[in-house]
């Protein structure tokens, strides 16, 4: 498995079995700042170097995207078909029609309602990533959005089905705070944490920021 954030890069090697996974190994670089700026690329030599340096290990990767340009909305709404359900896709989530954007939605029927939550990523931050894999060598299994990987992690896990509770991510100096609702993905919020990583300052803020 690949990850990447905008501070670093990990590589993790496991054994699956039964679905079961048994870490081996986890190889973790740290990136030069300014490599990556809200996911977005900027500085791609030593991300290109890193992934040529390990694509035997890496088959068919997961690039997990984050970045506070990706659109992620939840509504409800009554049922809706076909033409009628592109049609409202498109007004309430004010969808351009310049191609700059790939867009997916998924729904659930609850009693007389539908929940659906719509994800959008910008093309331009989705071609970066292809070709600079592209360019290493490395082939791309899929795309995900880290709110949606988190969601199905919750999904996954039997005691936390139908729980209420958020899920905190740190990367770098930003606090993501994701909420899960009766085991339903609500909403997201970032935070800037303004202290050094991994000072008394740093674990400071960040216990005020998840108790506030």
């Amino acid at each position: 498995m690949y990850g990447q954030s905008n501070c670093n890069i990990e590589k993790l090697i496991a054994d699956l079995k039964k679905g079961e996974a048994k870490v081996i190994k986890i190889l973790e670089y740290t990136l030069e700042p300014g490599s990556v700026v809200n996911g977005v690329l900027i500085k791609t030599n030593e991300i290109l170097n890193i992934l040529k340096g390990n694509r035997k290990l890496i088959n068919k990767a997961t690039v997990v995207l984050n970045s506070s340009n990706i659109q992620i909305k939840k509504v409800e709404h009554p049922e809706l078909k076909g033409r009628k359900l592109d049609s409202y896709i498109k007004k309430e989530f004010a969808i351009p029609d310049d191609a700059s954007l790939i867009y997916g939605t998924t729904s659930r029927k609850i009693e007389n309602q539908y929940k659906t939550i719509f994800m959008g990523v910008p093309v331009d931050i989705i071609k970066s990533y292809l070709e600079l894999f592209n360019e290493a060598k490395v082939k791309i299994g899929r795309f995900e959005i880290l709110q949606n990987g988190m969601a199905k992690f919750v999904k996954n896990k039997q005691d936390l089905a139908g729980q209420t509770f958020v899920l905190n991510l740190i990367e770098g100096n930003n606090l993501i705070s994701v909420l899960i609702e009766a085991g339903e993905y609500v909403l997201t919020d970032r935070s800037r944490l303004l202290a050094e990583p991994g000072s008394d300052q740093f674990l400071e803020e960040l216990l005020q920021k998840i108790s506030s």
